[in-house]
């Protein structure tokens, strides 16, 4: 697997997330090829989401698959203000929002009940395999789990 990272300008947090974004890729058997991570704006975000998803808001999170891997979209505005209201780091949030994104990419979906508890529960086992001191507090687990 291939990683890119577009658009994170903060040094060690573009470390922190493509040595994040590959220990997590290992992780989801179903992601091979060339992954791009591109971290833009709300607006840049919001007409990413206005064109390819009929939505006219900002979000979080797009992933586009492509047939040799894809593209994430992540806004560092989002991710920034979402950290602060809950009280934890930006990079945390970017993280979260990257593994998201690839977990969409590798087939998961959060449309819906199940599939999203299905999704979280994914997020929160990669998070505690691969970097449970990057997951944000809601993705720990409430009791010490051996690995």
């Amino acid at each position: 697997m291939t990683l890119s990272v577009q658009g994170l300008k903060n040094p060690s947090q573009r470390r922190a997330i493509l040595a994040f974004c590959r220990k997590a890729g290992r992780a989801i058997p179903a992601l091979k090829g060339e992954y791009a991570f591109v971290f833009m704006s709300d607006a840049a975000i919001r007409g990413y989401n206005r064109r390819f998803l009929k939505q006219d808001r900002a979000t979080d999170v797009i992933a586009f698959p492509s047939d040799e891997g894809g593209d994430i979209l992540i806004s560092l505005e989002t991710a920034k203000r979402q950290a602060r209201r809950r009280g934890y780091k930006a990079v945390q949030e970017l993280a979260l929002y990257a593994l998201h994104g690839m977990l969409h990419l590798a087939g998961y979906d959060d449309r819906g009940k199940t599939a999203r508890a299905r999704m979280f529960a994914a997020q929160k086992r990669i998070f505690r395999r691969v970097a449970p001191r990057l997951a944000p507090p809601d993705h720990l687990p409430t009791s010490p789990r051996p690995i």
